[in-house]
């Protein structure tokens, strides 16, 4: 079996988690926007786990301007401005790469395209299985019998592969270098390259397939129909600049060598720091030995959560006065029913200690009278849409309701307001740090009977009631 080598397109990869989380941006816990850098890395981590490569390098383009340039000033001319975001993202996800021990390439006057095209061709040379990580049409003419396109899926869908059979079946041609014909009769609008104007891909396709190459064609010119003969005419002057510039070069010297792309991801003390800096704890699990436990400072407070008998617990919440809810509901939306109801207390006594007890159950009416009543103080994480699936499940959800998102939002809008980076940041704890189940089982991790609650379910319950309890301290400072 041939070993692989993935090479990935890393301004395509940065734009794609640009645009994915545009409307809805991942913000830590010090209110600096991790979309870019916690996408793309998650993208690369799933496709090692997935995909098992032997290799992988991803390749950046270069800061200023590359030989196209110096060839056509206009080139990429019409290009709006780039975010500031994906600018600030580059040195940032470098570091990341580095730290998972992923070779970066980036030669100064080339872009990615034609790096990673020469990558390409050099290392199918050598007998290696190369894919080419990216959704630019351009590339499609470097396939061929050992090299594929992956086309990243979108909306979370699966990644489409394309060989030289699907490249050619799509435009109607012959050859994947026919490709070079293709984009130079219709152009490029995105990088401001002139082709043939009034001739579209399907065009193209029919004349590439009759001729051979935009040369016969213009050879053959006179058999052109007279609008076609025009629009070639007019297009001469360019054609071989147009040709030279969306030409992918596979002659650019690299001094990156095959063994130093080979895949070794470990989880370092580098790339602990950086997902500590980051708070990507959640993708340690994609990482050997990377899902172990944190080790807390010394002076983080000692949580201790205890399950208890639903009586037990009845009793403790009511001397308590206070305890969180979390609401598992069976489907989307408020109007579902209820799967399961999980709740957690602590003695005002114990605060230090952080001592939980937590208990759960399937039937929700077991804790009605608590729900219910107007002395006992709710917390919780989006209180809201638990308080209308419990009224349309007939429970009224009474007391003084202190939502925890919404309280920090109160004291610290610009910041995250997420349960999880809550936890890490007032408890120091880690939600996401359970070891991830082992595939050949089919059930959760912890295999909790009936009436326990998941682990997770568990601690984010009691997680609610004491990061609730230290932010309501802070905002009555």
């Amino acid at each position: 079996m041939r070993e692989k080598l993935y090479l990935i397109d890393g301004h395509a990869l940065i734009f794609k988690m640009y645009y994915a989380f545009l409307r809805r941006p991942m913000i830590n816990s010090k209110g600096a926007d991790m979309s870019i850098l916690f996408g793309f890395t998650k993208y690369i981590l799933e496709l090692i786990v997935r995909e098992h490569p032997d290799y992988l390098a991803v390749a950046f383009d270069p800061p200023g301007g590359t030989f196209r340039n110096e060839m056509f000033p206009e080139y990429k001319a019409t290009r709006a401005e780039t975010p500031q975001l994906v600018i600030d993202s580059l040195e940032p996800l470098r570091e990341l790469c580095a730290a998972m021990n992923i070779a970066t390439l980036m030669v100064p006057g080339f872009e990615a395209d034609d790096v990673i095209g020469s990558m390409a061709k050099r290392e199918a040379k050598k007998g290696l299985e190369v894919y080419m990580v990216t959704p630019d049409k351009d590339y499609g003419q470097l396939i061929d019998e050992n090299i594929f396109q992956v086309k990243p899926g979108k909306s979370g869908g699966e990644d489409e592969i394309l060989d030289a059979k699907a490249v050619c079946e799509k435009y109607g041609i012959s050859s994947p270098l026919q490709v070079i014909d293709m984009l130079t009769i219709c152009g490029d609008t995105a990088d401001n390259v002139p082709g043939v104007k009034g001739v579209g891909e399907v065009g193209a396709g029919k004349l590439i397939s009759k001729y051979g190459s935009v040369s016969a064609i213009y050879e053959h010119i006179d058999e052109l129909t007279p609008r076609q003969q025009t629009m070639f005419r007019e297009a001469q002057p360019h054609i071989a600049l147009s040709r030279e510039l969306v030409t992918i070069k596979t002659d650019v010297d690299l001094a990156e060598t095959t063994e130093g792309m080979r895949v070794n991801l470990e989880f370092t003390p580098r790339l602990a720091d950086l997902f500590a800096e980051y708070e990507f704890s959640s993708l340690k699990k994609f990482i050997p030995a990377g899902h172990t436990q944190t080790t807390l400072p010394q002076n983080s407070p000692k949580v201790s959560v205890n399950e208890i008998p639903a009586e037990e617990f009845k009793q403790s919440a009511k001397q308590n006065c206070r305890l969180s809810v979390t609401v598992t509901a069976a489907t989307s939306g408020i109007f579902t029913p209820v799967s399961r109801i999980t709740l957690a207390t602590s003695d005002p006594k114990e605060a230090e200690e952080l001592q939980v007890k937590v208990t759960s159950s399937t039937d929700i009416n077991t804790f009605s009278d608590l729900l219910s009543d107007p002395e006992i103080e709710k917390f919780g994480y989006d209180l809201k849409l638990a308080e209308n699936i419990l009224r349309y499940n007939g429970i009224d959800l009474n007391g003084k309701l202190s939502d925890v998102g919404l309280m920090h939002y109160l004291i610290n809008p610009e910041k995250s307001h997420k349960l999880d980076v809550l936890a890490k940041t007032y408890l120091g704890i880690d939600l996401n740090s359970e070891e991830p189940a082992e595939e050949a089982e089919p059930l959760s991790l912890f295999d909790a009977p009936a009436e326990v609650a998941d682990a997770s379910e568990s601690e984010a319950t009691a997680a609610a009631l004491l990061v609730g309890l230290k932010v309501r301290a802070d905002m009555e400072t």
